[in-house]
């Protein structure tokens, strides 16, 4: 008990290390930070061979810009499906267009996401996903990654 303790404590610090320097940067060294990171992203074979794609819709001037991604997505033809988070529960549905992602309405934390009321097909009840790109504050060069302790990924 006291270990998980001490470890949430440091996750909390590095996560407002980790804010503060975002916090830092200038907006066109995100812009550019955004678009190296996506340029690996499209050269990955896992993100080539795959067809199902949950991406997340990214917090303005917060996150890596992902509108680059879900537009290559929807050139190459896969399927595209965003997160819709209600309550405690989140749940990936699927999006047909730049246009529709932009007809989305805006929640909390200024994210775009399909309303309550929204049928759409859920990948997580058809036939799964072949790849989930993920948003974080942090990541080690192995890939564990440090989220911002809401605990939906």
């Amino acid at each position: 008990l006291k270990m998980a303790v001490g470890l949430r404590l440091a996750k909390q610090q590095l996560r407002q290390q980790l804010k503060e320097a975002l916090k830092g940067m200038a907006a066109e060294q995100k812009k550019e930070e955004s678009k190296l990171l996506t340029e690996k992203l499209l050269q990955c074979k896992e993100y080539q061979s795959s067809q199902r794609v949950s991406i997340y819709l990214h917090m303005p001037a917060e996150e890596v810009d992902t509108n680059c991604i879900i537009e290559d997505i929807f050139h190459h033809g896969k399927l595209c499906y965003v997160p819709r988070f209600l309550g405690d529960t989140m749940d990936m549905l699927k999006v047909t267009s730049m246009e529709d992602i932009h007809s989305l309405p805006t929640y909390k934390w200024g994210i775009k996401q399909p309303a309550a009321g929204d049928r759409r097909e859920n990948a997580l009840d058809t036939n799964g996903l072949d790849l989930i790109i993920v948003p974080g504050l942090g990541f080690t060069k192995e890939g564990k990654r440090l989220g911002r302790g809401k605990g939906f990924y």
